[in-house]
């Protein structure tokens, strides 16, 4: 499939946006961290840094297990360096393995832009496959729980600051667009690519969407904190135990693989992510039901609990009821952009850019091998030479195989 991708530009530039969107969110969270420091909410502050060193754990694991693999590409002018030097592995230590991707996406993203023919064909798109993957885990694991935390303390003020609303609107909006990023690197498998307005419609989708949930938890937690620890682990293992079940396979390492299926359950708290095989539209709808039950049970035992508690709790500074109006007409809108993404753009047959690899046992020789392979002699063909013939698919090429397949099969 390598050799048949070749990266837009406009896609480029998205790559180089999620780059810079990475660090404007990793800006916002460390402000976090200075804001609770400096209003010595110590408590809150210990929260914030120890999900922010979680996610940051997870994500480097991962990205260290990917650049691990003995087939990995590195044809980056930095991460060439730092692999002749022996450096991979220390900078995953200290945290900063992240970073070197970011560098490698940004050289290889400009250079493609520049029409530079230093790379091969489709390693840009592999490489920002990775890049959205982890970037979208972050977002769900590390930036949706400090959106939670900052919006349960703009609850319990009575004046919120206005930089304060819009960090919070900020941050969610990130967390969409690292779900389009996905999206639309996934979407470059696809022969015939329609244009933009699919993506608009997703992110559109995803923004009005994704919001409501987070806004529901963060309101029961604001209540009812220690029930909502509850909560998560107990909805978020029932969604461990789905993701195990559809047996997606996605990591080469075993453990790697786990810990994947750990990261989807966390994903799916917040957000409908095709990361398994099989996704259907009956697997699609018992999602949503099961999301929409649940988020309305939060914001009922919410209000339920504001009613109670009125006279000690923090006024709003707006109506409660006005305020569940406003979830349901966002749920409303984002639920019929999704029917419209569906009914009007996704595809409904695709054709990839790749061979869908048939499941079903096959002998080891169907053809001639005169057939098969030109350049060599009927007599010397062998199923080991034919082996050896064939095109090399790497397991970055291996995974956005899978990720397409599950979002567009």
């Amino acid at each position: 499939m390598g050799s048949q991708l070749n990266l837009p530009v406009w896609s480029s530039l998205l790559a180089l946006g999620s780059v810079v969107l990475f660090f404007v969110g990793l800006a916002l969270d460390v402000d976090t961290v200075i804001s609770l420091f400096h209003e010595r909410n110590y408590v809150y502050m210990g929260v914030s840094i120890a999900l922010l060193l979680i996610s940051s754990i997870i994500l480097q694991v991962i990205s260290f297990i990917w650049y691990s693999e003995p087939d990995k590409n590195l044809e980056t002018t930095v991460e060439t360096f730092v692999n002749n030097n022996g450096f991979i592995g220390m900078l995953h230590i200290l945290q900063l393995g992240i970073l070197l991707r970011l560098a490698g996406v940004a050289e290889i993203n400009i250079r493609n832009i520049r029409q530079k023919e230093r790379f091969q064909k489709g390693e840009v798109v592999f490489q920002n496959h990775e890049i959205s993957m982890l970037n979208l885990f972050k977002k769900c694991m590390g930036s949706a729980p400090q959106v939670i935390l900052k919006i349960v303390r703009t609850v319990q003020e009575q004046d919120p600051e206005p930089f304060t609303v819009f960090k919070i609107a900020a941050s969610l909006a990130f967390i969409s667009f690292s779900v389009l990023f996905n999206q639309n690197v996934c979407r470059i498998t696809l022969k015939e690519r329609k244009k933009k307005i699919p993506s608009a419609v997703f992110f559109l989708w995803n923004l009005f969407v994704i919001p409501l949930r987070v806004v529901a938890v963060a309101l029961f937690a604001s209540v009812l904190p220690f029930y909502n620890l509850v909560h998560f682990f107990f909805v978020w293992f029932l969604l461990f135990l789905w993701a195990w079940r559809q047996k997606m396979d996605l990591m080469e390492d075993k453990r790697g693989e786990v810990l994947y299926r750990i990261i989807l359950g966390v994903i799916w708290y917040f957000n409908c992510f095709c990361g398994t095989n099989g996704v259907t539209k009956v697997k699609r709808n018992i999602y949503d039901v099961f999301m929409l039950l649940d988020t309305m049970l939060l914001l009922g035992l919410w209000f339920w609990r504001r009613s109670v508690e009125s006279a000690r709790l923090n006024p709003l500074i707006v109506n409660p009821l006005v305020l569940l109006g406003v979830l349901a007409a966002l749920y409303f809108t984002g639920f019929l952009l999704k029917q419209l993404y569906y009914w009007k753009f996704h595809p409904k047959c695709p054709c990839f850019r790749f061979e869908v690899e048939d499941q079903t046992p096959q002998a080891p020789l169907q053809r001639s091998p005169a057939t098969m392979v030109d350049s060599v002699e009927p007599e010397s063909v062998t199923p080991e030479t034919i082996t050896e013939l064939q095109p090399r698919v790497t397991s970055a090429e291996k995974r956005m195989r899978k990720m397409a397949l599950n979002f567009y099969g």
